[in-house]
């Protein structure tokens, strides 16, 4: 049975998307960076006892009841 050179294949593919469309993936890569630093930073703000305070007054406050 022959072979597929699949792995070549996708190599190749690869290999053309980096050269070509290296624009799309810094573009990709400046939007999640940016956006992973931005909920980084607001994590990291705060003392963690007032974060997990605040965030369990969001859940319950989504949740709809006092109680």
């Amino acid at each position: 049975m022959p072979r597929i050179p699949f792995g070549d294949w996708v190599n190749s593919a690869v290999d053309w998307l980096l050269n070509h469309m290296a624009w799309l993936f810094d573009f990709f890569k400046t939007v999640f960076q940016g956006t992973y630093d931005g909920i980084d930073a607001v994590l990291q703000a705060p003392e963690p006892l007032l974060l997990a305070g605040i965030f369990a007054v969001i859940a319950f406050w989504l949740r709809g009841t006092s109680a």
